[in-house]
């Protein structure tokens, strides 16, 4: 396995995670200068692709696999702020200029730009399903997306900024994150099931199960929350300053684990023991990076799992797909479109307004089509009857079957 992180120094670092008899620890295995501002925002396909993105506006792509750098992706024209994999097949990501953006793997075609938010987009979450995804803003706005038709399906007021949002594993819930507490949704009830006060900041969450949340803080703990009856499971003093990211995934040896990274420059990988009430944690082992972290991901090739984002997902490697991956690795990505020549043009521009129209890809993962859909908004003192709408709206969504 391979963990990577993203720094204030403008540097990526890779780590292999090796065994040495009964003890483990941190390897460094590759750094990477190729962005030109901070890093906000890294993740990693389940075919081991690294994205990353920041204050330098680009999207840089590396293959973890082969060691080879896939150029970079120039769209936004603010920071990104996120950047998150739907399975193997779409990546998704948001800036400081308003937008989403979802991209095509490996062909890294960008096949819509969902615009509605009036200010930078600090967060995405895409549901299980990959039929819909929720976004938050700095202009005080939760979006929920409908990804079968590429439109803001309902617009929900709040009463301040929102940093995070994440949906469930099984995607029941969503946790809406903010300065001192985090809001958890409940799809059934249309309704905030429980709130989560925190002492201090929280700048990373993720979901252990389907009910256990696991949210990094400001003053250097990583507490586990159960969000069915609102109660601290358990809590870890880090002994450091600041957690910037945490990512848990499971391996044959470690079975489940938490590794955090802080802005004084630490990684501390944890063994997590969990009982049918309780859960323990053990230190296995920590690395000073000497740099200040903003982000981490991991990389677990085939049978691993790992829950970066709000899932757990299993690498599923064919053939095809690794013919496809050569392919693409030739190509130097630059800009989002290249230049066209006049004989072109009009052929080109026919495809690409179709492309925007509608596009369909296998496993029913995301299917868009052109649509008349209109969102919603209401203030937030009447958000109980836009819930109950939206509870209505995502269980026909997730129910039905719609036709490419």
């Amino acid at each position: 396995m391979e963990v990577v992180v993203g720094t204030y120094e403008e540097v990526l670092l890779g780590y292999r995670l090796v065994r040495l008899g009964e003890k483990w620890q941190f390897e460094l295995s590759f750094t990477d200068n190729s962005h030109t501002g901070c890093i906000k925002s890294i993740a990693v396909s389940t075919k081991g692709i690294l994205a990353s993105g920041g204050t330098d506006e680009n999207i840089k792509l590396f293959n973890l696999k082969k060691r080879s750098d896939l150029g970079s992706l120039v769209h936004h024209s603010g920071s990104v702020l996120g950047v998150k994999f739907y399975k193997g097949n779409h990546m998704f990501t948001v800036s400081e200029d308003g937008s989403v953006v979802i991209w095509k793997h490996y062909t890294w075609e960008c096949l819509k730009t969902l615009r509605g938010h009036k200010s930078g987009v600090n967060s995405i979450s895409v549901h299980p399903s990959g039929k819909l995804a929720l976004t938050v803003s700095k202009d005080k706005t939760l979006k929920t997306w409908n990804l079968i038709t590429g439109k803001c399906a309902y617009t929900t007021n709040l009463k301040s900024v929102a940093d995070l949002v994440l949906w469930s594993t099984d995607g029941t819930y969503y946790a809406v994150v903010f300065q001192t507490k985090i809001d958890i949704y409940k799809v059934e009830t249309a309704t905030v099931h429980c709130t989560v006060t925190t002492e201090k900041r929280p700048n990373d969450v993720a979901f252990l199960s389907d009910t256990i949340l696991v949210y990094g803080c400001e003053g250097g703990t990583v507490n586990f929350h159960d969000i069915t009856n609102n109660q601290q499971l358990h809590q870890i003093d880090t002994e450091t300053n600041r957690i910037r990211g945490i990512t848990l995934f499971t391996d044959d040896e470690l079975c489940q684990c938490l590794i955090t990274a802080s802005s004084d420059g630490y990684l501390k990988l944890y063994q997590i023991q969990q009982n049918e009430d309780s859960i323990s944690t053990t230190l296995l082992t920590e690395h000073d990076s000497k740099f200040r972290l903003t982000c981490i991901s991991v990389y677990l090739p085939k049978t691993s799992t790992a829950n970066t984002d709000n899932k757990a997902v299993t690498e599923d490697v064919t053939e095809e797909v690794e013919s496809k991956e050569d392919n693409s690795d030739q190509e130097t990505l630059k800009t989002e479109t290249p230049k066209k020549t006049k004989k072109t043009d009009k052929r080109k521009n026919l495809q690409k307004k179709n492309a925007e129209k509608e596009f369909v890809t296998v496993d029913s993962d995301l299917i868009l089509k052109q649509d008349n859909t209109q969102s919603k908004a209401v203030p937030y003192d009447n958000c109980g009857e836009l819930e109950k709408e939206k509870k209505k709206y995502i269980d026909w969504l997730l129910e039905n079957e719609v036709n490419g």
